[in-house]
């Protein structure tokens, strides 16, 4: 399976490392840049440096092929779900 993490953070690093264990091909999407290459240091070049709410982002990673998308990100309101939603709505519009 073809899974997008948003958010590098703690629990997307661990999250990603188990479905890497698993065999499963795996993209996370991180807006710092640091620990982007950290995860990219440990883990291979699984990292993707950007906002995960941008759809030119979403559709750079290649979302529509996406078996699964799982954020988690440090969403501190509705807002941000929201914005992550309809993100993901435009790209996956045919």
């Amino acid at each position: 399976m073809y899974i997008i993490i948003v958010g590098g953070g703690r629990v997307g690093y661990y999250l990603a490392k188990a479905l890497l264990e698993e065999g499963h091909e795996v993209l996370i999407i991180e807006k710092n840049r640091t620990y982007c290459q950290a995860i990219n240091d440990e883990l291979g070049t699984i990292c993707f440096h950007g906002d995960g709410c941008e759809t030119t982002t979403l559709e750079q990673v290649g979302t529509k092929r996406a078996d699964m998308l799982i954020a988690v990100t440090e969403m501190n309101t509705r807002e941000e779900i929201e914005l992550l939603a309809e993100a993901l709505a435009e790209v996956n519009h045919d």
